[in-house]
């Protein structure tokens, strides 16, 4: 009798792991493909190296995006915690 209750289990679980491939497969495909590409083209073309990041570092309009960036992340969780913390301890 556990043979067959052990059988269905297998059945079971490569039944979802088939439904969890296709979904794979895609995120694959469509995401860390292209994202892998990217990334080995920035440290490839047009010398190989790191130094396309090292010109980004240096550019005025890259770091004022990024200071803009921070203060805007910064902002939001201060409010997101101050707010959560209100509505947490309302009662």
């Amino acid at each position: 009798m556990e043979d067959r209750a052990l059988t269905a289990t297998d059945a079971t679980a490569r039944a979802y792991w088939l439904l969890v491939l296709g979904p794979l497969a895609a995120l694959a495909l469509l995401y860390l493909y292209p994202l892998a590409t990217v990334l080995w083209l920035s440290v490839t073309v047009p010398s190989p190296g790191v130094g396309n990041f090292a010109a980004l570092a240096s550019s005025a309009a890259v770091q004022r995006i990024v200071l803009t960036t921070l203060r805007v992340c910064l902002t939001t969780t201060v409010l997101a915690l101050a707010i959560g913390y209100l509505i947490a301890y309302a009662a």
